[in-house]
């Protein structure tokens, strides 16, 4: 993964924590989701390790990406 890959995904996880967090609307852009899960599809179990990612939420099959997208990366919608 490339430095410009990691500080997007980074900023986007991170954008969708805080607006979260703030009640905000959370909704990340399609384009960066498309980007995005594929990557973390591809990283797997390597992101779900101590102080990365918490473990995998499992979502029901027919979620739309962004949320497949959290479960992947320990998130809830």
């Amino acid at each position: 993964m490339t430095a410009d890959q990691f500080l997007g995904f980074d900023l986007v996880v991170h954008g969708w924590d805080i607006a979260r967090g703030a009640g905000l609307d959370d909704t990340i852009p399609a384009g960066d989701v498309g980007e995005l899960l594929p990557m973390v599809r591809q990283l797997g179990d390597n992101l779900c390790r101590p102080g990365v990612c918490g473990p995998e939420v499992r979502v029901p099959d027919d979620a739309d990406d962004q949320t497949k997208l959290l479960g992947l990366l320990g998130r809830r919608r």
